[in-house]
């Protein structure tokens, strides 16, 4: 955990890059959710 929070103190914009990423990961089975509610 205390390395952890070191990244967060040395690289912030590295955290930054990972929620982008998350939140891509996120909407693309968003996107395939609808496509299996749209199917059923």
């Amino acid at each position: 955990m205390d390395e952890e929070l070191a990244g967060i103190l040395i690289c912030p914009c590295a955290i930054a890059n990972r929620m982008e990423i998350d939140h891509g990961e996120a909407l693309r089975s968003e996107e395939l959710l609808d496509e299996t509610r749209v199917r059923a």
